[in-house]
């Protein structure tokens, strides 16, 4: 299912790249080419007193996120969107813990604040909401990190019914969201057509776990149809699923990432020697 891109996703685009790119974006949101990043600035080692910062947003309740304490080149982000009954601090520390606290991982609350009469905020349920409240995370993200923030590398991670969020926000814009990765959720809406559509819109690489016997169909149709396009896939399947995270899905998940990870994604190393090279 292809739907027209989305005045939101465009500007969601430019609230990660910053201002300049509005000359520099291709309008046709061609596939980019991507090369190993070259440091030329080494920037202080990253600090952090709190395992998670907050993030004020205007229309939306705060977000998460949790940051690469001694990094200190800039750093890839992962959107990480929770299930219906996880929570942004849960979402946080899951995937911090599968990418070994190696990048910023940004977690949405998924509350509205233009909500009800009774003054409750609304959940977001519909991708536009979720796309409008990453856009506002994503300014405030750069604007409290600068430097640190990696211009381009995106990884949008949803698990259940942030799954099912993640899914057409990837749909929109595959040159930004080139990562996906789809956890126990999403699957029935990723046609065969949009896996061809993704890899030639920028999209690298899908990324699938289905931990219980009622997603598997759709996993390996998926996986079939993404091999027969050339989209790269990563996938992890078990039986054994409780619908949340554990610590064996995520060192599942991990060893998964550490194998299908691109190489403009490296680990971060803590040994000063291996900085230069590895952070």
């Amino acid at each position: 299912m292809w739907m027209a891109r989305s005045p939101v996703i465009v500007s969601l685009t430019l609230a990660l790249l910053g201002s300049s790119a509005c000359r520099r974006l291709p309008r046709s949101f061609r596939p980019r080419v991507h090369r190993p990043v070259v440091a030329v600035k080494q920037l202080p080692p990253l600090t952090g007193s709190q395992p998670l910062e907050t993030l004020a947003l205007g229309s939306f309740e705060s977000s998460l996120v949790a940051v690469p304490v001694g990094a200190r080149f800039a750093r890839p982000v992962v959107v990480a969107l929770h299930g219906k009954s996880d929570s942004p601090q849960a979402a946080c520390r899951a995937w911090s813990a599968i990418t070994d606290n190696s990048y910023f991982v940004l977690c949405p609350a998924l509350l509205s604040k233009a909500s009800k009469p009774d003054g409750v905020s609304e959940a977001c349920t519909q991708w536009e909401c979720a796309a409008s409240e990453l856009k506002e995370a994503l300014i405030a993200l750069r604007k409290r990190f600068g430097n640190y923030i990696a211009p381009k590398e995106v990884m949008l991670a949803g698990h259940g019914r942030g799954a099912f969020l993640a899914v057409p926000l990837a749909q929109q814009n595959p040159s930004v969201f080139s990562i996906t990765w789809l956890v126990d959720g999403g699957m029935p809406y990723w046609s065969s057509a949009f896996s061809s559509t993704y890899v030639e819109r920028g999209g690298q690489l899908l990324a699938i776990a289905c931990t219980e016997l009622a997603c598997q169909p759709d996993a390996n149709r998926i996986i079939a149809s993404a091999h027969a396009v050339g989209l790269r896939v990563a996938d992890y399947q078990s039986t054994k699923g409780t619908g949340e995270f554990t610590p064996d899905l995520e060192n599942s998940l991990k060893a998964t990432w550490a194998t299908a990870r691109p190489k403009t994604w490296p680990w971060i190393v803590p040994n000063p020697t291996n900085a230069t090279k590895s952070q």
